[in-house]
């Protein structure tokens, strides 16, 4: 009786702590998710270890019932014997042997269910190590379907390894990360020969996890000598299929991405991609091309959306080469490229042009190092030693200048007024260069155009090149007043004139701290003013071109400045964005409307976009493992609140809920928490992947 009690204690034991069955069906998605995870393979072990031992314990069942059964049998084979007879011994050793072995199984049987029953509490305590209710149902389930554990598909290898050259397009959409800190994207490791097309999905300053990008695939990074790193989707041999990638990238979310091109891994622009596509240049020698990241100005193109705020559809329709122009301006008679000597004379002009006359293969172009006297002209490109003519889409005439890092900076005409290079500029825009600018020099050196008018009302018509025939007017005869003056008389103002500056504060006190330590490192990021009321102002330093702006924009948003404002200067007048803006665009306007001090727009317009924002509560962060009291506040209510866990780079666990679109349905969301025991709620406001201040998300929406 007593063993009899001690194996039904036993069985109720085993029924108490074996594991319930579920009733949940596990979708493809999540049987991956769970099926690879670590606590997974941990709890289908530990489980099958005592499903295992249980089955032990039937077969002992069968095996005992079996020997009870042949034991009852000879029992009452015994009792129609003689006592005294020999073959009633023997039955009765028999029967002894037979409770023996019954006894033995017995034992062993009970030893199986203590092994089973410690197996199960194994099995549980990986379970009950689940703060998510879902994560555990769906273990249980998976194990109750005897998947078995397995490890996650390797991504196709072009995922990782970046090819030697395109023999086909590569790309594809995922439905989760294929890159992981195993098998990390690809960064600056390799360069693909010849021409190749990507997709760029995203510029950032600080580090992104490796499974980042779930969407497609595969990914190459790129990191800067400025510290940003650029992501790139997808390898294509002509941009036709890659602006269709870029639409479908856009698709999915990326609405800033936009087309790139390469040649032998040197990035070059759209403009010259097409000649190399259209046959009219090729990819060899590399250094030809020069990486638009690191030298100023070069060759038209997509260069300047390294933050993604601007969508190349347009700039790649508009780019291409317009053949109905005809590329060499020798008989612009506004031109004076063929009008002056210039070649070199002296030893000394020798020397200073040597390092492009002793060029065979270099485009004719003259020298701007032995050009005396101020002119106007048009910069195409800069490049990192002289290039053939086709590769500047054949222009005719064109100068060429030696910076002082050792490239060639080329533009095209000699110019002595700013209208007639005006009108080359427009030209050569027509030709595909898309940032061509007109500039100036004064003997042999690169100045604005403003130091170039001030030379001008200085020195008059004697300054300029050429000067004892010139009968040009240079539309500055003298006139001392703001506007610029045509022969006409009307108002004129150009966009060389133009630039812009980000203001990031006025104080009446000490600049901020995490300020004042970027003034203090002197990389020219910020400049300091004094306005009329007394107060410092940080203020950016002058960039010259509105995408400069963009640019700058989005790298103090990286730094994590929020509250900008966009200052539209004018020469030395700070003017309204709108009229700014006109003068870009090249309108007609009347009369400038100069502000008394530094006034500008808010800049936020320029870097959010209302649609990429949003609001999550969050409602905790743990560096170690979820207190308990907070773990039985998610298995009261994650499922109903949509209640997500992020564990960062840094180890630390944080819980929020799923996005919102308003503040108000936010407040709403974070009263409802704090009700239901999430005392810390705390809303927290989002731009695409970056966190901003509750304050800007509320004045992007207007809320």
């Amino acid at each position: 009786e007593d063993e009899a009690e001690d194996l039904k204690a036993q069985e109720e034991e085993l029924l108490a702590r074996s594991i319930e069955v579920v009733d949940k069906e596990v979708d493809e998605e999540t049987k991956e998710e769970v099926g690879t995870s670590d606590a997974y393979k941990d709890y289908f072990a530990k489980k099958n270890e005592a499903d295992d031992l249980m089955g032990k314990v039937d077969d002992l069942d069968e095996e005992i019932a079996e020997l009870k059964d042949k034991r009852a049998r000879t029992f009452k084979m015994a009792i129609s014997l003689n006592d005294d007879s020999q073959e009633a011994a023997e039955v009765d050793n028999e029967i002894s042997d037979l409770q023996v072995q019954i006894n033995q199984l017995i034992a062993l049987k009970k030893q199986l269910k203590e092994d089973a029953l410690t197996a199960y509490d194994a099995a549980n305590e990986v379970l009950d190590g689940q703060t998510d209710s879902t994560t555990r149902v769906n273990l249980m389930a998976l194990a109750q379907n005897n998947v078995q554990p397995f490890e996650k598909a390797a991504p196709e290898a072009a995922d990782f390894e970046v090819p030697d050259e395109i023999t086909e397009d590569i790309f594809r959409t995922t439905n989760g990360a294929v890159y992981s800190d195993d098998a990390p994207i690809p960064m600056n490791n390799k360069r693909t020969g010849g021409l190749v097309y990507k997709v760029q999905v995203g510029a950032f300053r600080n580090p992104l996890p490796q499974d980042h990008f779930k969407e497609f695939a595969p990914i190459s990074g790129e990191v800067l000598a400025n510290g940003i790193t650029r992501f790139m989707v997808g390898y294509f041999k002509k941009f036709a299929p890659a602006n269709d990638a870029k639409g479908k990238v856009n698709g999915i979310g990326y609405s800033d991405a936009f087309v790139v091109a390469y040649c032998n891994g040197v990035r070059i622009t759209i403009d010259q991609a097409l000649l190399i596509e259209q046959g009219l240049m090729t990819c060899d020698p590399v250094e030809n091309f020069v990486d638009n990241t690191i030298i100023e100005n070069t060759v038209a193109g997509n260069g300047t959306a390294d933050n993604g705020t601007t969508d190349n559809t347009t700039n790649n329709d508009t780019n291409r080469p317009n053949t109905n122009i005809n590329p060499n301006f020798n008989a612009d008679e506004n031109d004076q490229s063929n009008q002056l000597e210039l070649d070199p004379q002296t030893a000394e002009e020798r020397n200073l042009t040597n390092y492009y006359t002793s060029v065979p293969e270099a485009a004719k172009a003259n020298q701007i190092e032995i050009i005396d006297g101020l002119f106007y002209t048009v910069q195409i490109g800069v490049y990192s030693k002289p290039v053939t003519n086709s590769a500047l889409f054949g222009i005719q005439p064109l100068n060429s200048q030696q910076t002082t890092n050792g490239f060639i900076r080329y533009s095209t005409g000699i110019f002595t007024s700013v209208e007639a290079a005006t009108a080359r500029k427009n030209e050569v825009v027509g030709l595909g260069i898309q940032d061509a600018f007109v500039t100036a020099y004064y003997d042999g050196d690169r100045i604005t155009v403003d130091q170039a008018l001030v030379i001008l009302r200085r020195d008059g018509a004697e300054a300029l090149v050429g000067h004892e025939s010139n009968t040009a007017n240079t539309g500055e005869t003298g006139n001392t007043g703001e506007t610029d003056v045509t022969n006409n008389g009307e108002s004129a103002y150009y966009k060389e004139g133009l630039y812009y500056k980000i203001l990031i504060g006025k104080y009446r006190d000490a600049i901020p701290g995490e300020y004042a330590t970027l003034l203090l490192r002197g990389d020219d990021i910020f400049e300091t003013e004094v306005d009329q009321d007394g107060r410092t102002l940080l203020i950016s330093s002058k960039l010259q071109t509105y995408e400069e702006l963009l640019d700058k924009l989005s790298e103090f948003s990286e730094l994590g400045i929020e509250d900008m404002d966009i200052v539209t200067f004018y020469k030395y007048d700070v003017i309204p964005y709108e009229q700014g803006q006109k003068i870009r665009n090249e309108e007609q306007i009347d009369d400038l409307t100069p502000y008394d001090d530094i006034e500008g727009i808010s800049a936020t317009p320029f870097i959010y976009a209302k649609d990429a924002v949003y609001f999550k509560i969050k409602l905790g962060e743990f560096e170690e493992k979820i207190s308990p009291e907070f773990a039985n506040l998610l298995l009261l209510h994650e499922e109903e609140e949509n209640i997500q866990k992020e564990e960062g780079l840094d180890g630390v666990t944080e819980c929020f809920t799923g996005s919102v679109t308003t503040y108000e349905e936010a407040e709403v969301t974070k009263q409802r928490l704090i009700e239901k025991g999430f005392g810390n709620a705390l809303i927290m406001a989002y731009h695409k992947y970056d966190e901003i201040s509750v304050e800007t998300a509320r004045k992007i929406l207007g809320q």
